[in-house]
């Protein structure tokens, strides 16, 4: 069966953040749909998510990149609000 994949690669201020918003994402790696694989790492001060699953499931990878990204937003807006609150 053929697979499909995305690699998002994010830049953030610095290693700090990037290592704090891949803790809050590890919750989400538990639990996927069958046929999908989810990756994570940080390099630098970038936050790597490389998300595949078969070339039928789409739609499910599409939701997946979506989701990640809305959690990546939130961390963000967290990680800003609590740096101007110290």
């Amino acid at each position: 069966m053929s697979k499909t994949t995305v690699d998002l690669s994010v830049e953030l201020r610095n290693r700090r953040v990037a290592e704090s918003i891949l803790a809050a994402l590890a919750p989400d790696n538990v639990d996927l749909p069958d046929g999908m694989e989810l990756h994570m790492r940080v390099e630098s001060t970038k936050l790597h998510v490389i998300i595949s699953c078969d070339i039928e499931r789409a739609d499910t990878l599409a939701a997946t990149v979506d989701e990640v990204l809305g959690h990546v937003r939130l961390a963000l807006a967290a990680e800003s609000s609590v740096g101007h609150c110290s």
